[in-house]
């Protein structure tokens, strides 16, 4: 699901090794060379400037991480077959030079798989795919657990922090992305941003950052009603 962690998983990572984490936002390569640089006019002369992707696999040791990999496009990809396999290596054209890969490079690659996610192009090709050879399905966390990320992330209470964790779960528990009808699920991310208003707006702040998630098509019987039922159901 959104919101989970899949991200946070990289950064804490590469902190955990000390390594500076470089996070690439997928969907916004739009042609292949885009990965390793560009081209552009300069007193007259045609430069290539290289790509901060690129200085960073030159270098090395850093986490590299392709964020929302399935929101690019399958052909975009395929420019990072060569530095993903054994070869780690890639010949840039423009320049008539191979980029080699420095040491102790880690690659994540981060992905929302499923039918109710429209802004991607669906699975990951099976050859990229293969180039991962470890895969980690993430969800939400434990209740305690998710408990201490609230607290640890914006001081609140753990009293106010099991309310919220408990209204997020009884919710997930009813959303379609675990079997149920409601059309939303909520993130840990979601989360979060209604324990930082929460001192300021108590109870209210979840009508602003959870049950806005949700239709209120159906007046009384709406996704909406449903949700903010749940959360007075926590919050008496």
């Amino acid at each position: 699901p959104q919101g989970c962690g899949k991200t946070e998983t990289a950064s804490q990572f590469a902190a955990g090794l000390g390594l500076p984490i470089l996070r690439i936002n997928c969907a916004l390569v739009r042609e292949p060379r885009d990965w390793f640089g560009y081209k552009t006019a300069r007193e007259g002369n045609v430069e290539w400037v290289k790509s901060q992707f690129s200085e960073a696999l030159s270098k090395g040791n850093c986490v590299i991480c392709l964020d929302e990999i399935t929101r690019a496009a399958p052909p975009i990809l395929n420019a990072l077959l060569p530095i993903l396999d054994h070869n780690r290596a890639c010949f840039i054209e423009e320049v008539k030079e191979v980029l080699s890969l420095g040491p102790n490079i880690f690659f994540f690659a981060t992905a929302n798989i499923g039918s109710r996610f429209t802004g991607t192009y669906g699975k990951i090709d099976s050859a990229l795919a293969d180039r991962f050879g470890v895969r980690i399905e993430v969800s939400y966390l434990k209740e305690a657990e998710e408990v201490g990320v609230l607290v640890a992330r914006t001081g609140i209470s753990e009293e106010i922090g099991k309310k919220l964790v408990k209204v997020a779960n009884q919710i997930r528990a009813e959303s379609s992305t675990f079997g149920g009808k409601l059309g939303e699920t909520v993130s840990t991310r979601a989360l979060i941003e209604a324990a930082k208003l929460y001192p300021l707006l108590g109870k209210t702040s979840l009508e602003y950052t959870i049950a806005s998630l949700f239709s209120s098509d159906g007046d009384v019987n709406s996704d909406r009603s449903q949700v903010l039922q749940i959360i007075q159901s926590q919050f008496v």
